[in-house]
């Protein structure tokens, strides 16, 4: 006898949840076992005869170069201590800012994987055991590894042993999100909080936070750092990718006829993003006026091979053909720069090219441009409240749509005259320094 099975909606939904609390479980006894792991090692904690502050950053491209800021105050402040960052990525980005001193790579996937319990990372945990650290600071926590944020950079401030290990709240937590049940912490059992970090620091309600959070972090201390409008900023790309950037650019624009402008069409959360056809117009009165675009960013825009059938030979579109390297050298010889809040746009900024920048969920305030070559365009909200950030929008339209494509084309042209006739400040790139790579496999 045939018999027919419907399902609907998520298949076998008992045997899902069992699984995902079976797999929890077992993270909270890896998570356990580690730190009992970690405690056995502090006895060993040695003293360096130079100061060293270690700098946990996990997070976006924007998120990281927001930080150069953080690291520049402590080098003022104290030329001789050693700055050195813990992260899973952004290389090129950190071995350009002059303030920094270490770079120490090891991300979640090779040092824990789904095994908690990996010699990779009892490596890692000796390594920084024995670099001797006065502090260690969770400066930002976006772990790219599902709901082990808050507990792999807890781990991390437990293995360094050092007397102020400065954390978010919950830090040191699995936050688990189980369905229909909201988000479950889970501490690492027979451990307090106030043995995984000496300070808590809360950076407050990302939606009205005057600056970046990261700013916020040794406020525990008496340091409540502030912005600064010639910040953040990054040593010059040098070497063959600056030369293959130059050559291109040159050829793109007919040897300096036309000023050329970065655009970048990608945003993290589609609430960021601008209408592609209101890009589209912004880039044909511009081509109008003598500009030529060139679209970046580090990931394939199918949009930019439909524009470019519209812009010909006034669009060049290198979306997703680029490292970040590449990325970083294009964007530095740009003219000008377009975009929503998106990392390149923190990296033109960095570069000091005359930017535009659209706002709209996201904190102008936070992640706004302070010098004044740069433009902001913000959103009038029709919620009337706060940025929403990642969302959800409440009233279900994206203020971006209440951007006009002629206000944007406005300030862009404004810019462009600006550009042309000299009153922009030649860039000027500080001096770098050497830098020691260490990179966890």
């Amino acid at each position: 006898m045939n018999s027919k099975v419907e399902r609907k909606g998520n298949s076998f939904p008992i045997v899902k949840w069992r699984w995902r609390s079976l797999d929890l479980e077992m993270k909270k006894v890896q998570l356990s076992l580690l730190y009992r792991y970690l405690d056995f090692l502090k006895w060993k904690h040695p003293h360096s005869p130079q100061p060293r502050s270690l700098f946990i950053v996990f997070g976006g491209l924007g998120d990281l170069l927001l930080c150069e800021t953080v690291f520049h105050h402590l080098k003022s402040e104290q030329p001789n201590r050693r700055v050195e960052i813990l992260t899973g990525g952004g290389l090129p980005l950190f071995t350009r800012m002059p303030s920094v001193d270490t770079i120490i790579l090891a991300t979640p996937e090779k040092t824990i994987g789904r095994g908690w319990a990996k010699k990779n990372f009892r490596h890692l945990a000796q390594f920084l055991l024995g670099r001797g650290y006065e502090e260690a600071v969770e400066l930002l926590g976006m772990v790219p590894h599902r709901e082990l944020n808050s507990a792999y950079t807890g781990l991390l401030l437990w293995a360094t042993g050092a007397p102020i290990r400065i954390g978010r709240m919950g830090v040191g937590e699995i936050r688990w999100k189980d369905n229909g049940q909201g988000r479950i912490r889970i501490p690492p059992s027979g451990l307090q909080p106030s043995k995984v970090v000496s300070h808590l620091f809360d950076p407050a309600d990302p939606r009205t936070r005057p600056k970046h959070e990261s700013l916020m972090c040794r406020k525990v201390l008496g340091k409540d750092y502030q912005p600064l409008s010639d910040h953040p900023q990054l040593a010059k790309v040098e070497g063959l990718a600056e030369l293959w950037a130059k050559e291109l650019l040159n050829n793109f624009s007919e040897g300096g006829k036309h000023l050329v402008v970065g655009v970048n069409l990608e945003v993290a959360f589609a609430l960021k993003g601008w209408p592609e056809e209101r890009f589209l117009g912004v880039m044909d009165r511009g081509r109008k006026e003598g500009l030529r675009f060139i679209i970046v960013g580090l990931r394939r825009s199918f949009l930019a091979s439909q524009m470019k059938e519209e812009l010909k030979e006034a669009l060049l579109d290198l979306s997703g053909m680029t490292g970040l390297e590449e990325l970083m050298a294009l964007v530095s010889q740009c003219d000008l720069f377009f975009s929503g809040d998106t990392g390149p746009a923190h990296l033109a900024e960095a570069f000091k090219v005359p930017t535009l920048v659209l706002f709209g969920p996201t904190n102008d305030k936070e992640f706004g441009p302070l010098a004044g070559i740069h433009k902001v365009i913000v959103a009038k909200r029709d919620c009337g409240g706060p940025p929403c950030m990642m969302g959800p929008c409440l009233v279900g339209r994206s203020c971006m749509l209440n951007i006009k494509e002629d206000e944007v084309t406005e300030v862009l042209l404004s810019i462009a005259k600006k550009k042309q006739a000299g009153n922009y400040p030649i860039q000027e790139f500080p001096a770098n320094t050497e830098k020691e790579v260490i990179i966890f496999q």
